[in-house]
């Protein structure tokens, strides 16, 4: 895991922040900053501040499974990260990675082993 305030903040920040905005927008920067703090999630940069991963410990009732939350910047530099951040989950007793992304992440995603496991559905119920 690395610090927030190493190099590469600047240009990821703003991509953090549209994928928030993709996502929903359920939470602002600020409360994924105070979930990292609190330790709830993880923040991951790629070494060459290119890339970032926040990623979360989900425990269902029959397994642990990380979830990779939120995606930035460039996806080749994220994937390299996920060797260790698997390494990592599976020190914490994880068992199963989950995340979702746009159709497209699946092209680079099947290259390292990763299977499209559904579709994910939203709807807003207020105007």
């Amino acid at each position: 895991m690395n610090d927030l305030s190493q190099r590469g903040e600047l240009f990821l920040l703003p991509r953090l922040e549209s994928a928030l905005l993709r996502a929903g927008n359920s939470h602002t920067w600020a409360d994924v900053v105070a979930r990292i703090a609190a330790g709830h999630a993880q923040y991951w940069q790629s070494h060459d501040g290119r890339g970032a991963l926040v990623t979360e410990l989900l425990n269902f009732p029959q397994c642990k499974t990380v979830n990779y939350w939120l995606a930035a910047g460039d996806l080749h530099a994220c994937m390299d990260m996920v060797p260790d951040i698997e390494a990592w989950a599976r020190s914490q007793g994880a068992v199963r990675a989950i995340g979702m992304g746009r159709p497209g992440f699946a092209r680079i995603l099947g290259d390292h082993g990763v299977t499209v496991a559904g579709v994910a559905y939203r709807k807003e119920l207020v105007p």
